[in-house]
């Protein structure tokens, strides 16, 4: 997008928010750029956060929020552009990250009948129905309220998963264990015990990394969705073992988890202490 339309755009977007002194959620603000042309990825300076970051006057981060000031939406400069990004952290330093189940659904769950939203005042994952490509109550009554996520690809899933075969059993064998058809299923029918243990490890790794990325993005607190174990072990944890029994009944819990709406999901009996800090 042209410098100018780009400043258009900002300006129109502190308007809908109420002008100087008003405040919107990060996400929000997203949207509407997207809705006026400027999509995330056209920015000068990525992610929005960033971006946002560095219009001083125009606006101020504050947490999730987005704080308009009355200065004008000055764009960054060349200098500006080659500042690094902020690492988005190694998740190979800090033991067990595991993802809100709802969520994880919304990022593995490809639909093309319907599209995941998280309410950025309540922090709830809802699936919506789409009626001509756009979504129905209670988007379309408050869209500003609501933000997209951002569903990874079956087939981004599929060639994650054949990358990591590749080290183990050669690419034949990763295209066989992972065909174009209900992969997951068949990778756990198909694969050994410890093959498909460092699948789903990776995996895991993966999808929160993706996940982590875009909430930094969004500016949206990754505390209410991610979750640490913490270092040096825990009382609480279960005893470790290594009986093909165990294992084969932790890779089918995933397996269903992964399969499951949210309805399915909210009726979990999960422990409270792994669900809070």
């Amino acid at each position: 997008m042209p410098s100018s339309e780009l400043v258009t755009a900002l300006d129109q977007v502190r308007r809908r928010a109420g002008g100087p002194g008003s405040r919107a959620y990060i996400a929000a603000v997203g949207n509407w750029l997207r809705d006026l042309g400027a999509t995330t990825d056209t920015l000068p300076v990525q992610p929005l956060t960033r971006f946002l970051a560095s219009l001083k006057g125009y606006c101020e981060l504050s947490g999730a929020f987005v704080q308009f000031g009355d200065g004008p939406p000055l764009l960054p400069t060349e200098t500006d552009m080659r500042v690094p990004a902020e690492p988005d952290g190694d998740l190979s330093t800090r033991p067990g990250p595991a993802l809100r189940e709802d969520l994880w659904a919304a990022m593995v769950t490809e639909r093309t009948e319907s599209r995941w939203f998280m309410d950025l005042e309540t922090f709830e994952v809802i699936r919506v129905p789409l009626t001509d490509g756009n979504p129905g109550s209670p988007v379309a009554e408050t869209p500003e309220r609501y933000v997209t996520i951002p569903t990874i690809p079956t087939v981004q899933q599929r060639e994650q998963a054949r990358t990591t075969l590749l080290a183990l059993v050669g690419e034949q064998q990763a295209v066989e264990l992972t065909p174009e058809h209900d992969w997951l299923r068949h990778l756990h029918q198909h694969a050994t015990s410890v093959m498909l243990a460092q699948v789903l490890r990776a995996r895991r790794s993966w999808i929160v990394q993706q996940t982590l990325t875009w909430l930094r993005a969004q500016g949206i607190p990754e505390h209410h969705f991610v979750r640490y174990a913490p270092a040096g072990g825990n009382r609480r944890q279960p005893p470790k073992h290594s009986s093909d029994r165990e294992a084969a009944l932790r890779q089918a819990l995933h397996l269903a988890i992964d399969r499951m709406t949210v309805e399915q999901l909210a009726g979990l009996n999960v422990p409270a202490w792994l669900l809070i800090d």
